[in-house]
């Protein structure tokens, strides 16, 4: 994961270098930029709501690119399985961090009730995908348009909005679905809903998640500052079935029919992208933009405002956004006109400034002996005695003060340089079978005062006792 320089992107532009992504089989009115998402092992999901590719009229697509920087190969297109005339298939699109992608068609009747929409799951990897499963919500009716918006968290949630949902007794004030599980089986958890939720505010538009706790849920016709339809993004915290609302951003410049929160993505590293398409910043009606805020909990800061190089009235520049995990940022622009065809859409890449790391002069490379892990990465090494060679001191699982659940994978190196690791120390007293169970304790609790200012590690220790 690279980090970005949040003091440079006051600068950014897109990079002539960048291409600018159109669809290979482009079309009138085919709406390709609906939706974009990257995947983290170098995959670009883009949805075309309107292409008609399977015969059906507007049933939809996705396209999947595959690349880095200048170079993207459009490698596969998918459609639904049972696709139908004006399902727009594609409206949304996630990956998930083990190999599921999520689309949604938010029109889709599939329960009975027209446009009730729909999730379609796909599971694979570059050109190889299934479809393995259909989610549909448990309380659907017609037009709530369930799947406008999809989300995976990195712990086994999904996040589907449902802008037309009538829930709260507002006409189409929105809701967000909260879904568990993961590849075939999951299970509708909770439902959200905007504490100050009125009519046509459509809450659910966009969904994103941070890898630090928090929900970003857009809202893109809500008239809160005073500006009819400038749209808001609101900002929950929490995990699990446990969500509370603890900010709401609106656009420092907003007028009316901006639609701010029509999309929104979370950077890796404290960036938080918000998509405003009907945005005239740059003199050209309905051109759009992107806000750029970098910040954490409750406290955010605008750092820059994006505007297509080549704006044009109407373009929906910023009708989706999404971050990579090396410093890429993807725009799209359903309406834009670019290959010639009306509306046919393209999508815009920007390169983040990245924080240059400084490289320390050493005369040889030291190994790590301690490296962090994912949730899936866990189960991956459960069983595993070596890594690259070096025999695998133990797992860790802990929390630090936040919550956040952390893990490591902690390898045996007499390196003395690693050993200044504590979590190299402890389980190494752990796994001492020459001293005695009174012995270990009082080694643990002795390494426990010693960083008891760091939550990570006297928790980890705290669950070590608690089981010897």
């Amino acid at each position: 994961m690279v980090k970005i320089d949040i003091g440079k992107l006051k600068s950014l532009d897109v990079l002539k270098s960048r291409p600018k992504l159109t669809a290979s089989d482009a079309a009138s009115n085919d709406y390709f930029g609906m939706s974009v998402a990257f995947s983290n092992n170098g995959l670009l999901a883009i949805g075309a709501t309107s292409d008609d590719d399977n015969g059906q009229n507007a049933s939809g697509s996705v396209y999947l690119f595959s690349g880095s920087g200048t170079n993207w190969t459009e490698i596969k297109k998918l459609t639904a399985s049972d696709a139908a005339a004006s399902d727009y298939f594609g409206s949304s699109v996630a990956f998930s961090n083990n190999g599921l992608l999520a689309i949604g068609a938010y029109a889709d009747d599939d329960n009975g009730q027209s446009g009730s929409g729909s999730v379609y799951l796909f599971s694979g990897s570059r050109t190889n995908w299934t479809e393995i499963k259909k989610l549909t919500a448990s309380d659907a009716a017609s037009n709530d348009y369930f799947g406008m918006s999809v989300a995976f968290s990195n712990n086994g949630l999904l996040a589907i909005g449902a802008t037309s949902d009538d829930d709260n007794g507002q006409n189409a004030s929105g809701s967000v679905y909260l879904f568990s599980g993961s590849g075939t089986n999951w299970t509708e958890i909770k439902k959200l809903t905007a504490s100050d939720a009125a009519a046509s505010d459509y809450f659910g538009s966009s969904v994103a998640f941070s890898n630090n706790g928090l929900l970003a849920i857009g809202a893109y016709a809500d008239d809160d500052n005073g500006q009819n339809a400038s749209g808001s993004v609101y900002l929950f915290s929490g995990s699990g079935t446990n969500w509370t609302e603890i900010k709401k951003l609106t656009a420092s410049d907003a007028a009316a029919a901006d639609y701010f929160g029509y999309s929104i993505a979370f950077s890796n590293n404290g960036i938080l992208a918000v998509g405003a398409f009907g945005d005239d910043d740059n003199g050209q009606n309905g051109s759009g933009s992107v806000y750029l805020y970098s910040g954490s909990g409750i406290s955010w800061t605008q750092q820059a405002k994006l505007t297509a190089s080549d704006a044009n009235t109407g373009d929906n520049f910023g009708i989706s956004v999404a971050f990579s995990n090396n410093g890429l940022l993807a725009v799209g622009a359903n309406l834009d006109d670019d290959n010639g065809q009306s509306g046919s859409g393209s999508v815009y890449l920007y390169d983040l400034p990245v924080k240059k790391e400084k490289t320390k002069k050493t005369k040889k490379t030291k190994k790590k002996s301690l490296i962090q892990l994912s949730d899936s990465e866990v189960n991956d090494y459960a069983n595993e005695t070596h890594y690259n060679g070096t025999t695998i001191l133990g797992i860790v699982k802990t929390e630090n003060a936040n919550g956040d659940k952390i893990n490591y994978l902690v390898l045996l190196d007499d390196d003395p340089n690693n050993q200044n690791n504590p979590y190299y120390n402890i389980l190494k007293a752990k796994n001492d079978n020459t001293t005695s169970r009174t012995d270990k304790i009082a080694k643990l609790k002795y390494y426990q005062d010693i960083y008891k200012n760091s939550a990570e590690i006297y928790n980890y220790i705290e669950s070590l006792l608690k089981n010897l």
